[in-house]
């Protein structure tokens, strides 16, 4: 009977040995591949699966690349694309506001290698990026900009009209809409201005109102001027001037 206990014990012990040896094989064989695995796991993704920057970023980038200035007030960057020509790509109008007279305005249009190139760069402080509906004169489609600018005493709304032709920026005409001078004491003034596009003339007319000090009482009856364009092709130029 004791014979027969010690076998069964030895068989048992024996058995327990047999387990602790394949645990320790199979712990060891998992360790040697899980760095591998660790490996594959971490590995940096492919450049094409690697998504693009926001268009924000790019435009932000474009403007470092291709700009006139070596440096820009980037956070104050915003943008908007729209159609400004006949092809089926959207271009793109940024704006940066550095204050309230400071800013940049910039045009991007889309080449044939579809590429956005910088075409037009201007220390202009936009309010309004979206230019609105296109004036169709003689097929040009025209669009208007303002620009706000002036110092101290002095604010001034001023309108640029401009264009795209192939890939080209060009400004046609520009008059001011408002301009507040409270500069020097004795000579503050009030300007109201505004214009109209009719088939291919352009109508732009002032008027001045001369104040006090208080900037609300008018010293004198308003003036009023109006000056007449032509559209020539390219731009408007000046064909006559009435008091």
């Amino acid at each position: 009977m004791k014979k027969k206990t010690i076998t069964f014990i030895a068989g048992l012990m024996l058995l327990l040995l047999g387990v602790l040896v394949s645990n320790h094989f199979t712990a060891n064989s998992t360790e040697a591949h899980s760095p591998t695995e660790r490996q594959v796991v971490n590995e940096e993704p492919p450049a094409s699966a690697q998504a693009e920057l926001p268009l924000r970023d790019q435009i932000a980038k474009w403007i470092v690349e291709q700009g006139q200035r070596d440096e820009y007030y980037l956070e104050g960057l915003s943008y908007v694309e729209v159609q400004l020509d006949t092809d089926s790509e959207l271009e793109i109008i940024a704006g940066i506001d550095g204050g309230v007279h400071l800013g940049q305005f910039f045009v991007f249009d889309s080449g044939a290698d579809g590429e956005y190139k910088l075409i037009a760069e201007k220390d202009w402080k936009v309010e309004q990026l979206h230019p609105g509906m296109a004036k169709d004169v003689e097929l040009k489609m025209i669009f208007e900009t303002v620009d706000r600018t002036g110092g101290t005493g002095v604010d001034v709304y001023e309108a640029h009209l401009w264009y795209l032709d192939n890939g080209e920026f060009k400004e046609v005409w520009n008059g001011w809409l408002k301009g507040r001078n409270a500069m020097l004491a004795g000579s503050h003034s009030l300007l109201a201005g505004s214009y109209q596009v009719i088939e291919g003339w352009l109508y732009h007319w002032e008027t001045v109102f001369k104040l006090a000090d208080d900037d609300v009482t008018r010293t004198a009856p308003p003036q009023t001027t109006l000056k007449v364009y032509r559209f020539n092709g390219e731009i408007f130029e000046p064909v006559e001037s009435t008091e």
